[in-house]
């Protein structure tokens, strides 16, 4: 199979010798070898209408590293999941019926597809708040479509007091449509009969497993479309919008090229392993990959990594448009009053208990003040509990409200999370703290970043900022790249399509 080099230049970016990462994208690039040899698993999973095995890239590799954590549990997974089940059962007709209503009771100029999350105002994912923002200032009717979770359906629809589209109704139809048909046994047969070469004899059962799923989700794709087409063809909407889902949005896409309705997806956070689900699998063609029109990135870096990357993406599929996360404050001189000011964000990836000890060693110099920069979408207490930090020790803000702290923070400290590139744009120095997790080390590769050395003290963080304050702008203006701004974005995608 020819076209797999993305597997190895995503290392750099993607893990950066995180071994378990890097051994599930081993696994999955040898089931898409096995796929793309085995001529009925190609027919079915490949060549077909649609691309079954690129569209659960991303999915696949979930499993994958669910299996390296948990192998017995993820398999007996994989094979009880039951549409029929109580709570899956419950929230599936939850769903259809509180889609039925918003078809039914509301317009819609856009469609807007999301998950669903109440993290900001108007109980909505504040990732892409911009989006939201804009469609309300241009007085655009939307409708979201959620892809959501069992135990979320009903408790946020009433949270939010509105009606939605929801991705797992459509699917909770095709799976109950296709529960009983008579190909099971023959996709089963399929399955169990594969060789699995590629894969050592304890993992073959996950190999056979994944490729059960697969053929499972390739009968019931085309119910499902054609689910969305109606659906959507009801509303008419001008264009539909869609945080960069690479594990959910495919069937809307392909319903939306069907009924030549642009779709634009907008990146809401740095790339990571879930978004394996962009790059090229090495199988099949590009021109039959399910993809939006266009994908709006944040910068011209963006667009670079993912060129360099391996994607099936077109360069002019790739539009610089700014971010549809509430806009950075912008950022004045720090005040020099004898205070040194850090900024650490909560970071759910990071190894939470290696950076509460940075933090209690900044805190060791007095002159050091610490601004912790909580998730507006998580408990702030479990979040301050996680570093293991006294609350009473530091400044807690949110994202949205760091605004007015700013002039009084000289440095921003973390691990991996897409804030450390967010505050590129405060034009201060961004310090990679180093622990067990090196995602992050991307940034200090690529020049946007340095490093504290494991056991690094306030004094050494002091020394690097010192050296690094000159470069921050510079930094900053490479990473932003001329500042597109999402709302000069939607005016170029939705003015055309606007009465």
């Amino acid at each position: 199979m020819e076209s797999t080099a993305w597997f190895f230049g995503s290392y750099r970016f993607f893990c950066l010798s995180m071994n378990e990462v890097a051994d599930a994208l081993e696994k999955l690039k040898a089931f898409n070898r096995m796929v793309c040899a085995d001529a009925e698993l190609r027919r079915q999973l490949v060549d077909g209408p649609y691309d079954i095995l690129q569209r659960q890239q991303g999915q696949l590799l979930a499993l994958i590293r669910d299996y390296l954590k948990h192998p017995k549990e993820t398999l007996r997974a994989l094979k009880r999941s039951d549409v029929l089940a109580p709570g899956t059962f419950f929230a599936g007709v939850t769903a259809c019926f509180l889609m039925v209503w918003a078809t039914c009771a509301r317009k819609a100029d856009v469609l807007l597809f999301a998950v669903d999350k109440t993290s900001s105002k108007g109980e909505r994912d504040f990732r892409i708040e911009g989006l939201y923002r804009y469609l309300e200032t241009a007085s655009l009717r939307y409708v979201e479509v959620f892809h959501t979770l069992p135990s979320e359906v009903l408790k946020n629809a009433w949270s939010r007091k509105r009606t939605a589209l929801y991705h797992e109704a459509f699917e909770f139809l095709a799976d109950l449509r296709f529960r009983w048909s008579s190909r099971h046994a023959s996709m089963r047969t399929l399955a169990a009969g594969l060789a699995c070469e590629g894969f050592s004899e304890t993992d073959r059962p996950l190999a056979r497993a994944l490729a059960l799923r697969l053929l499972k989700s390739g009968q019931s794709v085309p119910l499902r479309v054609r689910l969305y087409v109606a659906f959507v063809r009801r509303f008419k909407p001008r264009a539909i919008l869609s945080i960069d889902d690479t594990r959910h949005y495919h069937d809307l896409v392909a319903a939306a090229r069907s009924l030549d309705i642009p779709f634009y997806a907008f990146q809401h956070g740095l790339f990571t392993v879930s978004h394996v689900g962009w790059l090229d699998d090495g199988c099949g063609s590009n021109e039959k990959k399910i993809r939006p029109d266009v994908l709006v990135v944040w910068s011209e870096y963006w667009k670079r990594e993912l060129l360099r990357l391996g994607t099936y993406f077109k360069e002019r599929e790739l539009l610089v448009g700014g971010s549809p996360k509430p806009e950075a404050p912008v950022a004045p001189p720090p005040v020099e009053d004898g205070t040194f000011g850090i900024l650490i964000p909560y970071e759910s990836g990071a190894p939470r208990a290696e950076v509460g000890a940075y933090v209690r060693r900044f805190l060791e110099d007095p002159s050091v003040r610490i601004f912790f920069v909580a998730r507006p979408d998580l408990d702030i207490a479990s979040q301050l509990k996680d570093y293991g930090v006294p609350a009473e020790r530091l400044t807690v803000t949110t994202s949205a409200e760091v605004g007015p702290h700013l002039s009084k923070m000289h440095v921003t400290c973390g691990v991996c999370s897409t804030y450390l590139y967010d505050a590129l744009a405060f034009h201060r120095p961004v310090v990679i703290l180093e622990t067990s997790r090196t995602t992050g080390l991307a940034m200090v590769e690529n020049g946007f970043a340095d490093k504290l050395a494991t056991g690094g003290k306030a004094s050494d963080l002091k020394r690097i900022v010192a050296a690094s304050v000159p470069q921050a702008e510079a930094r900053a203006q490479k990473y932003l790249g001329g500042g597109v701004t999402l709302g000069e974005t939607m005016k170029q995608l939705l003015g055309e399509t606007r009465s």
